[in-house]
């Protein structure tokens, strides 16, 4: 049985405008085991930043949930 793990790589720029850092991806990490018992780690890069302050480090984060409950709810709500 094989087992993933997916995380998103993304690099963290600070905005030019305030001091708030922004996120942007650029591939995913995935950790995985497999029939073995082996680990593995797989890195998949899609671009890489074009920024000055690049340089080489990317910051791992655990991927968001796409479903917006909230809208999704308000949606049920309406009436025909």
């Amino acid at each position: 049985m094989t087992t993933n793990k997916i995380m998103n790589v993304c690099f963290g720029a600070t905005s030019n405008q305030s001091d708030k850092k922004f996120y942007t991806q650029h591939g995913i990490l995935v950790f995985s085991t497999n029939e073995n018992g082996e680990e593995r780690i797989s890195l998949k890069l899609t671009s890489l930043p074009i920024d000055a302050d690049f340089q080489g480090w990317f910051s791992i984060f655990p991927p968001k949930d796409k479903s917006n409950k909230a809208a999704d709810a308000a949606i049920d709500d309406v009436e025909f």
